[in-house]
């Protein structure tokens, strides 16, 4: 499958981790956008490369990959695993044998390792420092699973500051950490308050695929057809009603060239046509579920779009419920509407462990935001 790359960024993000650039990201990044956005694609296909080409060793791994097994538990799979590699194919005769050790209720077997019985995430990453001679750079995707109630993943976010400050200690630069999220808010369980694991760290939006992407797709499309000219601005319009997602435009465009496509000369025409429609079911799925909800429901949903998911009981809170339900709301009928947004096969929004709330489908902030903006808002029932 074609990728496309972004070996520049790449490289800029990479040098900054590794403390090469005067202002670098040597605490920490922390990277947020939503999903179906090329994160993880520019995690592995452009960012790990450019660490590793810079001598790092990375570490990655997805927490959104297994959500029955505890963040902690595979962050410390994914180091042991790194660890067996850079035991080397010999270590086993070297050492006399394999040893066992245990991190995050995770038995791992790790050959010429200088630790034994239960250890840390500190000295694990310590550890795998020591085998390699390298820096090493963590990186976790979907971050904002460790904020899931009892997870446990706000303890080993704990303990990968306490890892980090430990093997950086002095100034010697031996781990970097970057984190990436699906959503702001949510990443921002990890840094903004005094309590949380990496506050003062800033949570940076990750660009979007631009204009750069949007050629490259025309010229593959153009390669493949050469009957079709592919006109750029519709093509860019078109990524962009998809909320940039690039699985969806390849959807697309593989049905208008595929078999029973259109005439290549109504390409275009028909892109246009198949992403506005993609985006207004979109908008319309957003404003039918508005209007399923009770007044109670939409009071509370509504805060949470607007981006004030903390203190859902304060005064403040009560006040604009009361605004956009009509009538005061008792606490029992709050929590209820949140457990209800909360619950189904689509929840409507999430719970941080610190019962902070957010959305699942950030887009529907955006829809929210349009409608706000031009003076539509809320819709109508």
């Amino acid at each position: 499958m074609l990728t496309f790359n972004r070996p520049d960024f790449a490289r800029e993000l990479a040098e900054s981790l590794l403390g090469l650039r005067l202002y670098g990201a040597t605490s920490g990044l922390f990277l947020a956008n939503r999903r179906r956005t090329g994160k993880t694609t520019f995690l592995l296909a452009d960012l790990k490369p450019a660490l590793e080409n810079l001598g790092a060793v990375v570490v990655y791994v997805d927490l959104w990959a297994d959500q029955q097994v505890s963040p902690g538990a595979l962050i410390a799979k994914a180091i042991g695993a790194a660890l067996r590699e850079h035991a080397g194919p010999g270590a086993k005769a070297i050492a006399g044998g394999l040893r066992s050790i245990s991190a995050w209720g995770v038995t791992i077997e790790v050959a010429d390792s200088h630790l034994t019985a239960d250890v840390s995430l500190a000295d694990m990453l310590g550890e795998l420092h020591r085998l390699s001679r390298r820096k090493i750079v963590l990186i976790i995707d979907e971050a904002q699973q460790a904020t899931v109630p009892g997870s446990g993943g706000m303890e080993a976010m704990a303990a990968l500051k306490s890892a980090r400050d430990q093997l950086n200690l002095g100034g010697q630069y031996t781990l970097g950490i970057v984190m990436t999220g699906s959503d702001r808010d949510k990443l921002c369980r990890l840094v903004n308050t005094n309590m949380a694991p990496f506050f003062g760290s800033q949570i940076d939006i990750m660009p979007t695929l631009d204009h750069h992407y949007t050629e490259w797709v025309a010229g593959l499309i153009e390669s493949d057809r050469s009957d079709i000219q592919v006109d750029r601005a519709v093509l860019f319009q078109a990524f962009a009603d998809l909320g940039h997602r690039p699985e969806l435009l390849h959807q697309i465009i593989g049905q208008l060239t595929g078999v029973g496509r259109p005439p290549a000369s109504l390409f275009n025409t028909a892109l246009a046509e198949r992403a506005a429609q993609e985006r207004a079911a979109c908008q319309a799925q957003y404003a039918n579920t508005y209007a399923g909800l009770k007044p109670a429901a939409r009071a509370v949903l509504t805060r949470i779009l607007a981006g004030r998911g903390q203190g859902m009981f304060k005064p403040d809170a009560k006040a604009e419920y009361r605004h956009v339900a009509g009538k005061a709301l008792a606490d029992t009928q709050i929590q209820a509407a949140l457990d209800k947004m909360r619950g189904g096969e689509s929840p409507l929004i999430w719970k941080s462990d610190r019962g902070d709330y957010a959305l699942e489908d950030t887009r529907m902030r955006d829809w929210y935001q349009a409608l706000q903006d031009s003076g539509n808002w809320p819709p109508v029932p």
